[in-house]
This record gives structure tokens, C-alpha cells and sequence, in this order.
């Protein structure tokens, strides 16, 4: 079963000719707030929305077993990946196999922290290329 999740904003548009009353946040659009002086944007709805994704990958990577997902395949020498917190302080240059299904091992990545975000550097092109979004991760932990 793949998942996908989609973020937009309710705002409209013209896309392609057409006015829609949505825009959805990819690599192409984005959306950014003016604040005028003294004007304060609170973000607590968005915290709680982004920990309620966070919860939900958690839920799905501990009742199928696996580590994570790759979420973004857009920079193909720099993979988004989302990381169980079981396996947060296993990542430093930890090699990580992705599948996409239980029987279908695409490839292997190192997996980086950078700031608060997870990556996979691809160990190759041809599996940077395989990649895709929802894909699992398993991790080789040594300890």
C-alpha cells in the first residue's frame, strides 16, 4: 500500500487558465505570508498539524516494522527521509536499504542528519534514479 501526503494552501489561483481556490506546496509553488510591522504569525496549528504527521509515520513505520520512508525524491543526490524516533541516534552515516516492497530491495543509502531533517545520499545513480516516494527504509544498526 503507498501513501502519499499533499500540503496546500487556501488561496486562489490561476493554473493553467483556470482559477482554483487551492494551491498545493511543491518545488514548483510555494506560498509565503507579508507580515506588516507589529503583526505576529502564529504557528501553533501548524506545529500540531506537522506533529500529527510526524505521529502518523511513526504509527505506520512501528506496526509494519520498517525505519522509514523516503518523502522526497526531487534532489536525487539528497533524498528526504523521515526517520522512526526509534532509530534517531543510530543515524550517522548509517547505511540504510530501501524496498518497496518487503521483497523488492531497490538499493542501499548512507543516511545523514543535517539541522532537524534526515537524508539518503543514493550509493549510486541508477538507484538515486529508482527511488520514490513512500519507499521503505531498513537500517543495518551495528552495536
Amino acid at each position: 500500500m503507498r501513501h502519499r501526503m499533499f500540503f496546500y494552501v487556501d488561496t486562489t489561483a490561476v493554473r493553467n487558465g483556470e482559477t482554483v481556490d487551492r494551491v498545493y506546496i511543491n518545488e514548483k509553488n510555494s506560498y509565503t505570508y507579508t507580515l506588516f510591522p507589529y503583526n505576529v504569525l502564529e504557528l501553533k496549528d501548524n506545529n500540531k498539524t506537522l506533529n500529527q504527521v510526524y505521529s502518523y509515520f511513526e504509527t505506520l513505520a512501528l506496526a509494519n516494522g520498517d525505519a522509514g520512508y523516503i518523502l522526497d525524491v526531487s534532489n536525487k543526490n539528497k533524498v528526504l527521509v523521515y526517520v522512526s524516533p526509534l532509530y534517531e541516534k543510530e543515524i550517522d552515516s548509517t547505511l540504510a536499504y530501501v524496498f518497496r516492497k518487503s521483497d523488492d530491495l531497490i538499493g542501499t543509502m548512507t543516511l545523514v542528519k543535517e539541522k532537524d531533517f534526515y537524508y539518503g545520499i543514493p550509493t549510486s545513480g541508477d538507484i538515486a534514479l529508482a527511488l520514490k516516494p513512500g519507499d521503505k527504509i531498513l537500517l543495518e544498526v551495528q552495536k
